[in-house]
């Protein structure tokens, strides 16, 4: 039904609605549409072009109700009069829709606006009148005729008009008035509220405190605050106020340099004074007389000035005063003379009495001099070199005036009379901020009499008193070496306190003096006596007492300044440290100390080093590092001085000829002799055999001077190369003893002490293997036992490693076998000899069809299935006699082979196996069915075994017809696929006769495609018995539902009416007699119709009980 249709019938049904049921709901009747919160102009709804409204949009029924049900109604809108942007169409909800940010494009009134259904031109359009109007153009301000004055109500009258100049009669915004001379008494702005205007005018009331002071008039400007769409600024207008005049004499406005007068704007005036500088006259100083509002009066009486300042100084100067002549005094002069914030004040009196004042900041003259603070900086103050202690320097002009000095001053220190400078001081500023430093300072040089002074680099210098400044506390030892000068209460934090570099030395020369001092920070002496420990971090050296001894305990009594003699036996960049309780370590400065002549050859391995500086052999640090055999690895070799430091380059003992010994007889050394160019080279060894107790020696000699150096190498076990596997019975087996081969032994039989060792390239067992090793042997199947070991466990004691030995297992039978050991990580492997693997004692017998395979060793001696067979298909079954883990023995038992379904046993069967243990019989099977084939020893029937082998039916052959009291029997030896004999069954009694497809073994064969007929010799068959007849078989059966009713012997028979080669099948059925009919009427009845009475007619057995399954 389309929507046309679909309204008619609701009118219709509507209309009949009201005259069978004048009670009832009208039904829909048109459609309305109402602007939602609407501005009313004129009895219409208004809007701007541009501006955005919504409308309602309802389905009404006759009584004016909204029709909730008239959802099928696609609404739209159109605007016939203008242009307009319009929401897409949309169906009512619930009988309504509202439509959102229309809007017009273009102004007219009335416009209209309609909403109709969009799927059905039948229904009435609704239709709404509206006012459109241009936005605002420009304002219009109206101004009374006539006299004003500043304070008194102006009544305006402003008008929104667009650009037709016509009134905006919807105009609703806030319109901002502002004054460009002063501001309204409310205010520096007037905001007239949109609600003020009506039919687009608005007539407010203003007062304005400003006038122009000779033109005596003033402009309101008006500014819209909406901006409409395609506006490039919002709407404005203004209006002149003319005449518009001062009012009476009430305030006088004083004006220095920098401020300028505001007429209608407190307080009347604006700006900041402009600084002056003290003793200075400066003039341009006004005086006007204003009415309450700061504009200028039109007229006298004015008023007598009388002037005063709060600077009480000598020299200040200020205008004469007196009644003023106009209403302004013009440029009038002042001279001020103290420094700082001043306030100028002037007087009116008689026609009014009042005061105006401004502050004008007096800056000094110029500087002239710097003062000490002595309240903040007391010189009789002892200081310390280490502690900081404020000042405070004042700058003054030549009037004592604190002169305004901001910048940077030099500050330095004077010591005595000529030793001055900066860098005796450290101060936390040098700049004057306002004509004060206030600075937190610090002198770094000890001394008695000591000044600052303050030097402004423009000839204004000041000193100050004279200070003692004592040493601070005790920071570190200073050493200063020969070339070194002693420099103390330099501020710089770096500096060391010694000017120049140390003297260079040679090792074991004696170096004197070494000066020792207790100084604080700066290098100033500190007094008080301290012990001190004496070290050198990046060597070896030795102190030595005033009277030549050695001081073994390096540790000297420091009581100021200690002179003392250092060899330093280590070359290089060499450093003194001086340890004293309760402070920081102290360091000296590098010496650089040469090497001495060449003395000794060093061999150093990995993991030594060179000790350098050293007094006593071997001259090395740390401990060889083991080499793995029949690695390379380096060795360094040195020409040393006594102290063991690499000779210099150039010492006249080079180049030295050298050999290389060992040993290790097979160690890889380099080809002698070999020739020392420099102070050190490297060379690569190799060492090949572990000596107990795994360390071999390498060792230089000299050819020339004889000198001789050695090392002591640990030696391990290279990588592991292969594994070494055999039988160790020893009582306390080490891995050096000779493996004896692995033996001959029973399959399942554990063989003791199968050794498994780790070895390298070079035969050497490797104890620090740990990982574990697989085992395998060459032959298939999960046949071993273990198969993985791990070397950590040694020989069981815990005491030697990468080593196993225990005990294995083989359950599969075989010859020349070996055992083989893998590593996982690196793929190296080792192999046993060949041994052989005996199978055990007869344990079991096996039988194995095709699709079958044996896995001795392996339970359960076999895995596969038997591959399908066919009805009367034949496979042959292979026995075997078995050891207790499926290894072939050769056993002869007598074996019985019999299957779980009919089957033919073509073979001779209850025969003994052949000499190897074996033998094969050929077996038909007839049944189709998972068939279990059973071989079992007939002297031991629980040596037996079992396989099922799937057989399936064959080809549809013949059918098979089966009356009850027989038994299909597929496979079987009948000749008609079944035992027993049909039962009798009762004339006209229903049986069921069932009907198989078979193969030419009795097997169902499935089949859903022929069609089956059966038919009788005694003619009771016919159409409806059986219902089902010549229908097709299912799953290769049919059953008929048959009733005979001949007595005697009845020959059934089916026939494939699809297939005729399929052969047929009958059944002999007896039939006998053994039913009544029994009719059942009521006792009176009437005679003649319409009269009727009912009658039942039944078929009974002999014992009166209803035969249900009688087909008459």
């Amino acid at each position: 039904m389309n929507l046309r249709k679909r309204f008619q019938k609701s009118i219709a049904a509507g209309a009949l609605a009201l005259l069978i049921a004048p009670g009832a709901a009208q039904a829909f009747d048109h459609l309305e549409i109402t602007v939602i919160s609407p501005e009313i102009v004129e009895g219409r709804p208004s809007v701007t072009i541009y501006e955005q409204f919504d409308v309602l949009v309802r389905a009404v029924n006759g009584d004016g109700s909204t029709d909730t049900d008239a959802d099928y109604v696609n609404a739209f809108l159109a605007s016939p009069d203008v242009p307009a942007t319009l929401p897409s169409p949309g169906y009512l909800q619930n009988g309504e829709r509202i439509f959102s940010n229309l809007y017009f494009r273009d102004a007219g009134q009335p416009v209209r606006l309609r909403a109709a259904d969009l799927d059905d031109g039948s229904v009435p359009f609704a239709e709404i009148a509206m006012n459109c109007y241009d936005y605002v153009d420009h304002i219009d301000i109206t101004v009374p005729a006539g006299d004003k004055y500043v304070g008194q109500i102006l009544s305006l009258t402003v008008t929104a008009r667009d650009d037709g100049n016509v009134p905006v009669k919807n105009f609703d915004d806030n319109v901002m008035l502002t004054p460009d001379i002063g501001h309204f008494t409310a205010g520096p702005t007037f905001t007239i509220p949109g609600g003020s205007f009506v039919l687009g005018v608005a007539i407010v009331d203003v007062i304005l405190q400003g006038t122009d002071t000779l033109l005596h008039q003033n402009t309101i400007d008006a500014l819209n605050t909406v901006t409409y769409p395609y506006q490039p600024g919002p709407a404005t207008g203004s209006a002149l106020v003319s005449p518009l005049y001062p009012g009476a004499l009430s305030r006088v406005v004083l004006l220095l340099p920098g401020e300028t007068l505001t007429p209608g704007m407190s307080p009347g005036k604006s700006g900041t004074p402009n600084a002056q500088i003290s003793s200075f006259a400066f003039n341009g100083v006004d005086v006007h007389a204003t009415d309450q509002y700061w504009n200028p009066v039109d007229a006298g009486p004015y008023p007598t000035l009388a002037w005063s300042v709060d600077d009480p100084a000598p020299g200040v100067l200020l205008p004469p005063g007196g009644p003023m002549s106009s209403n302004v005094e013009l440029d009038q002069m002042i001279t001020l003379m103290t420094s700082g914030l001043r306030q100028v004040t002037v007087q009116a009196s008689g026609p009014v009495t009042t005061s105006n004042a401004s502050h004008v900041q007096v800056n000094p003259a110029g500087l002239d001099h710097f003062s000490f603070d002595y309240a903040v900086f007391d010189t009789t103050t002892i200081q310390a070199t280490t502690n900081p202690f404020l000042i405070r320097v004042r700058a003054y002009d030549s009037f004592d005036n604190i002169f305004d000095y901001n910048g940077p001053v030099s500050m330095r220190v004077r010591i005595g009379a000529t030793d001055e400078s900066a860098d005796y001081l450290i101060t936390s500023t040098n700049n004057f901020v306002d004509g004060v430093l206030n600075a937190a300072v610090q002198v770094t040089k000890r001394a008695f009499s000591v000044r600052l002074i303050i030097d402004s680099n423009t000839g204004v210098i000041a000193e100050s008193g004279t200070f003692q400044v004592n040493a601070g506390p005790m920071e570190k030892v200073l050493f200063t070496y020969p070339g070194q000068t002693w420099t103390p209460g330099l501020s710089d934090p770096v500096f060391t306190g010694n000017i120049g570099m140390p003297t260079a030395s040679t090792a074991g020369y004696i170096i004197e003096p070494v000066t020792l001092r207790a100084v604080d920070p700066y290098g100033n002496l500190v007094s008080g006596t301290r012990t001190v420990a004496l070290s050198c971090p990046t060597g070896y050296f030795i102190l030595m007492n005033g009277d030549g001894s050695i001081n073994e305990a390096a540790i000297v009594t420091l009581s100021g300044t200690l002179g003392v003699k250092v060899i330093f036996t280590t070359s290089g960049d060499m450093v003194l440290r001086g340890t004293v309780s309760g402070l920081d370590d102290s360091q000296s400065e590098e010496v650089e100390v040469s090497p001495n002549v060449y003395s000794r050859m060093v061999i150093v391995a990995p993991g030594e080093s060179l000790d350098q500086g050293a007094l006593d052999p071997p001259g090395k640090l740390g401990t060889p590092t083991p080499q793995d055999a029949g690695t390379p690895f380096n060795v360094t070799v040195h020409a040393t001085d006594t102290f063991y430091n690499p000779v210099n380059p150039w010492d006249p003992a080079l180049p030295i000829d050298f050999d290389f010994d060992s040993t290790d007889l097979q160690a890889v050394l380099p080809v002698n002799p070999q020739t020392l160019n420099t102070n050190t080279a490297i060379y690569s060894v190799t060492l090949r055999t572990l000596e107990d107790p795994n360390q071999q020696v390498i060792s230089v000699e000299n050819l020339s001077g004889g000198q001789i150096g050695t090392v002591l190498i640990p030696v391990e076990a290279g990588v592991i190369d292969h594994f070494d596997i055999g039988v160790n019975n020893n009582t306390n087996p080490l891995p050096g003893d000779a493996l004896e081969p692995v033996p001959d032994h029973q399959a399942g039989a554990w063989l003791p002490n199968l050794t498994v060792i780790a070895r390298d390239a070079f035969g050497n067992h490797i104890a620090a293997f740990h990982d574990s090793v697989s085992l395998s042997v060459d032959m298939d199947g999960d046949v071993l036992s273990p198969l993985r070991v791990s070397l950590q466990d040694g020989f069981g004691s815990g005491l030697v490693e990468g080593v196993w030995r225990g005990s294995s297992r083989i359950t599969r039978a075989g010859v020349d076998v070996t055992i083989s050991a893998t590593d996982d990580i690196y793929g190296r492997t080792g192999a046993s000899n060949t041994f052989t693997v005996f199978p055990g004692a007869y344990a079991y017998l096996q039988v194995v069809l095709p699709g079958e395979t044996v896995t001795p060793g392996e339970a359960p001696g076999k895995f596969g299935n038997p591959l399908p067979l066919t009805a009367g298909g034949t496979a042959t079954a292979t026995v075997t006699a078995l050891d207790a883990w499926w290894n072939p023995v050769p056993s002869q038992p007598v074996a019985h082979l019999e299957t779980s379904g009919f089957s033919d046993i073509l073979s001779a069967n209850n025969v003994a196996l052949e000499a190897d243990g074996s033998r094969d019989f050929d077996i038909r099977f007839r049944t189709a069915a998972d068939q279990e084939l059973r071989a079992h020893d007939l002297a031991q029937p629980s040596r037996a075994d079992t396989s099922v082998v799937e057989v399936s039916a064959g080809e549809l052959q013949r059918l098979v017809v089966i009356a009850p009291g027989e038994t299909h029997q597929p496979g079987g030896p009948e000749v008609d696929g079944k035992t027993g004999t049909p039962d009798p069954q009762i004339a006209m009694l229903q049986f069921p006769l069932t009907v198989r497809a078979v193969d030419d073994y009795w097997n169902l064969v499935d089949n859903n495609s022929h069609n089956v007929f059966l038919n009788s010799d005694e003619g009771s068959l016919g159409p409806g018995n059986p219902l089902n007849n010549g229908m097709t078989m299912a799953g290769g059966e049919i059953i008929f539902p048959v009733s005979l009713s001949t007595l005697g012997y009845a020959t059934l028979m089916v026939n494939d009416t699809t297939d005729p080669t399929v052969l047929g099948a009958d059944v002999v059925v007896l039939v006998e007699e053994g039913a009544q009919y029994r009719i059942t009427a009521p006792d009176t009845a009437y005679v003649g119709p319409p009269s009727t009475f009912p009658m039942t007619i039944e078929l009974v057995d002999e014992f009166g009980v209803v035969m249900g399954n009688a087909f008459n």
